[in-house]
């Protein structure tokens, strides 16, 4: 198996235990300029960046009366996005979030993410 058929089995499997309908899609490894250019133009994108002082992702949340149709969020690498990136990803209309002053690991602050969402938008508790 291929690196992303096995991640697509896992998101499978995965969306079958917690009883989603619908299934995630894997995409392919890309550049950072492909998958900023590839976002949808409407999604609500966000960049994790540990230089995004005065915009928290707490400030960012979507409401549940009205959420957007699609969430795009990034996450840097260890050691985190360039200020070239940053730029690069407010030109594609991302907005640099910030989680406060602790620095996650990329998965780690994957997850945090996907937690936090899921509970803004009444997935979660």
């Amino acid at each position: 198996l291929s690196r992303r058929a096995r991640w697509q089995k896992i998101a499978r499997e995965a969306s079958r235990q917690s009883g989603r309908l619908d299934v995630p899609e894997v995409e392919g490894v890309t550049t950072l300029t492909t998958a900023l250019l590839a976002s949808p133009k409407d999604a609500l994108k966000l960049l994790l960046w540990e230089g995004a002082r005065q915009t928290t992702l707490r400030s960012q949340l979507p409401s549940r009366e009205d959420p957007p149709q699609q969430i795009v969020f990034a996450v840097g690498p260890e050691g985190g996005f360039t200020v070239e990136e940053v730029e690069a990803a407010r030109h594609a209309g991302f907005v640099p979030v910030g989680l406060g002053p602790r620095i996650l690991r990329t998965e780690t602050a994957a997850l945090v993410v996907l937690s936090i969402l899921g509970y803004a938008l009444g997935d979660l508790g």
